[in-house]
């Protein structure tokens, strides 16, 4: 079956959710001074390390911060490599579990390369910090790093006595596309205190009655007309439907620390750690 546009798109670039072997880096100078963004896990790490004056270009995706949209793109899932040549970089960041491919194909282009995992929350924690120590302001990552790791342990202190059963809705209408076990999303619902009540594996598509159960506390969206979808296919009136704000929980970078703590707050509102 076909994935809808917004799934894939889910999929393929804010998940992280697999691990991939990286792609040989080159040897690279000591300083870059043109950086391309492969990712917009990448491009949110590199502005929240200091080194966004260095970026020259990103993929078609990156939405934030709000300054990053106003630089040269490359392209998405597919990147567009002449695009990538013209801009003349010193180094090309991407992700290993989905950009390994494109940045060997870089490297073997006589461009310097640098693949980061961010295939889990601990490992995108480690992602920031060598970023910033390669290209940006060390202490600055560890700022990161560390506002990263007490989101994740407040969100230890608030852990419920029961997990909360969650279904994250990827995408509503025409079918339900969830967060199913294995994927970002997933292991961001257990941080918070929950459990995946999405029983399937990676990304795929949540049956009326499946959503129908009565054993789910939480179906979480991304938009209000998603809620309203939801809203009429749930049986249980004691089901809540919470919008949350995507991109903090879906991607992997500096704004995992906000989506946790913004997740463990929603499970359990007026608990305070």
């Amino acid at each position: 079956m076909k994935r809808p546009w917004y799934a894939v798109l889910l999929l393929a670039l804010f998940s992280g959710c697999r691990q991939a072997p990286q792609a040989p880096e080159q040897p690279q100078p000591e300083q870059p001074r043109r950086i391309v963004s492969m990712a917009p896990s990448v491009t949110e790490i590199l502005f929240a390390v200091g080194a966004s004056s260095k970026v020259v270009g990103v993929d078609d995706y990156s939405n934030f911060p709000e300054s990053a949209t106003r630089l040269p793109r490359i392209g998405g899932i597919q990147p567009n490599y002449e695009a990538i040549v013209a801009l003349k970089p010193d180094l090309v960041i991407g992700v290993s579990d989905l950009q390994g491919p494109a940045l060997a194909r870089l490297k073997r282009m006589n461009l310097p390369v640098m693949s980061i995992d961010t295939a889990g929350y601990d490992r995108t924690i480690d992602a920031v910090v060598r970023v910033a120590n390669r290209v940006g302001d060390p202490a600055l990552g560890r700022e990161v790093s560390e506002r990263l790791e007490q989101a994740r342990d407040r969100a230890k202190d608030l852990k419920p006595t029961a997990p909360v059963r969650a279904v994250f809705v990827a995408e509503a209408a025409p079918t339900l596309y969830v967060a199913g076990r294995g994927t970002f999303v997933d292991e961001m619902i257990r941080l918070a205190g929950g459990m995946n009540a999405a029983d399937i594996k990676d990304f795929g598509v949540l049956s009326r009655e499946a959503l129908a159960k009565s054993d789910i506390d939480v179906v979480i969206v991304t938009s209000v007309e998603d809620a309203k979808v939801v809203k009429k296919r749930l049986i249980d009136p004691k089901t809540r439907i919470i919008v949350a704000p995507r991109d903090i929980i879906v991607r992997p970078g500096p704004r995992l620390a906000e989506g946790l703590n913004w997740l463990s707050d929603a499970f359990q509102p007026g608990r305070k750690p």
